[in-house]
């Protein structure tokens, strides 16, 4: 796979996205879904991962990742009850 762009990107070229526009990423950084993710999207990578979205995966490592701070930013709405 290609590396993503230096920066953002300037064209659907520099997209990570197969011949019919699935995202190659798990995090699905730099696909049509989120073109503009400088910085990818860790906090969908576990999200994405237990969905099978957009492929199912077998094992998954992270390294240097701080998942305490980046998962805060997706958690799943809760009822005020």
């Amino acid at each position: 796979m290609a590396g993503p762009p230096l920066g953002f990107p300037t064209g659907p070229e520099d997209l990570l996205v197969d011949a019919d526009g699935t995202p190659l990423r798990i995090d699905k950084a730099f696909s049509w879904e989120a073109p503009m993710s400088a910085h990818g999207m860790m906090h969908m990578v576990i999200t994405n991962a237990h969905k099978g979205d957009p492929y199912p995966i077998d094992t998954l490592f992270m390294y240097m990742a701080n998942m305490g701070w980046n998962s805060s930013m997706n958690y799943p709405a809760r009822s005020p009850c």
